[in-house]
């Protein structure tokens, strides 16, 4: 699946974006991790409470 990207030009310059893309450093990955834990701690629901919804079906499907 594409996202974002509608023409041939916009593919390639993704492709060629990707090909010069580098390892996080020790800093950026710390950052990062930071960041996840900031995102998973304001969930409106912890994973525990989501587990208890597993194979419920909000929608029957077609």
């Amino acid at each position: 699946m594409l996202s974002g990207m509608s023409t041939l030009d916009q593919i390639k310059e993704n492709i060629k974006t990707s090909k010069q893309s580098l390892p996080l450093s020790d800093t950026e990955r710390t950052a990062l991790g930071r960041a996840m834990e900031i995102y998973q701690e304001s969930a409106p629901l912890k994973q525990g409470e989501i587990d208890q919804y597993k194979g419920h079906l909000y929608h029957e499907p077609r």
